[in-house]
């Protein structure tokens, strides 16, 4: 699990001194770049002045860790226009580039409000949906057809978490009675074209546009927020690290975390443990009619946001749901 994130780093500026990279340097080109780590706009979200964020420069970390340690305990830079931001730089004098920090306060969840945490589903909802269904359940059922599986008992036509979860049902009886080898090669078999399909989806997911400045005004707000994907850890992890959106969240459950895909309900209550609130205090936001029935197995108030997977699938949500079109819109339900 990850912690709130305290401060938030910002490139604003990359420069070149060519002049003494001239005088100074050998085997240089005379027209350098600016340093190709980073582009102006980048963020990244700080949870401690020891964690250093993912795909940020271990130099760069080195040269301003004195400035994220002043602004996460609140000293006062009294030369700054605005409290609780400082500007630093790394100390790479050819090339150098420039940080703004700071400050991000979190307050305490709203004593006034009905839920007191947010959990997310991924593609389709926080990301656009990119899983190629067409293609993936033909492949998964020539495998269960292969190992023998009656494809009459997953339905007509079988969604991917069907395929999933009956066929973890039939190979647990399988565990039960001494098929334990059979049941783990059909597993695995089943496991690579999942990820292999995470990882085709995650060449074109993108964040939907307003997801940072939602998850950012939630988390200012003081609710805690958590991911819950049926995808695969190394697509959901990878995703979120991508677009520097790990550090809103609390919890961050995939597909190898559970058992049983949603709308089963596990995922869900794995994730009530583990922030310790009753599921009316915890609403869960979902694109698809797996999203909406696993909530209401859990006894959560779910929202149903109508651009992911169900737009393409056909599916229709609850009418005994919140309904959205955007994620903005979140903010008019909490």
């Amino acid at each position: 699990m990850t912690t709130h994130p305290k401060c938030k780093i910002t490139v604003i500026k990359r420069t070149v001194n060519q002049d003494l990279i001239d005088d100074y340097l050998k085997n240089f080109p005379k027209n350098s770049s600016p340093c190709s780590t980073f582009q102006e706009g980048d963020e990244f979200l700080v949870t401690s002045e020891f964690n250093m964020p993912e795909n940020f420069c271990h130099w760069a970390w080195a040269d301003i860790r004195r400035e994220i340690l002043a602004v996460i305990n609140d000293a006062s830079y009294n030369w700054y226009q605005k409290p609780g931001v400082v500007i630093a730089g790394c100390t790479d004098w050819f090339r150098p580039v420039y940080f703004k920090i700071e400050k991000l306060s979190f307050a305490a969840a709203p004593s006034d409000k009905k839920f007191k945490a947010v959990l997310f589903d991924l593609d389709g909802t926080l990301v656009d949906f990119q899983w190629d269904l067409d293609k993936a359940i033909p492949e998964i059922c020539d495998i269960l057809s292969g190992a023998g599986m009656d494809m009459a008992c997953y339905g007509d036509p079988p969604s991917y978490v069907s395929l999933f979860n009956l066929t973890r049902d039939i190979t647990d009886q399988w565990i039960s009675r001494d098929g334990a080898e059979d049941a783990r090669t059909l597993l695995a078999k089943m496991d690579e074209v999942y990820d292999r399909y995470d990882q085709d989806a995650m060449t074109r997911w993108q964040p939907y546009p307003e997801t940072r400045t939602i998850l950012t005004e939630l988390a200012e707000k003081g609710y805690r927020l958590g991911v819950v994907s049926n995808c695969g850890r190394e697509a959901v992890h990878g995703i979120l690290s991508r677009f520097n959106l790990t550090g809103f969240f609390e919890i961050i459950l995939a597909r190898q975390d559970i058992s049983r895909l949603k709308p089963h309900p596990e995922s869900l209550n794995l994730a009530l443990q583990a922030l310790s609130f009753p599921p009316e205090q915890v609403l869960f936001v979902g694109d698809s009619i797996n999203d909406i029935i696993a909530a209401d197995n859990t006894g959560m108030t779910s929202c149903f946001l109508s651009c992911g997977e169900s737009r393409i699938t056909g599916f229709s949500a609850s009418p005994n749901v919140h309904h959205i079109s955007r994620l903005s819109d979140l903010l008019n339900i909490l």
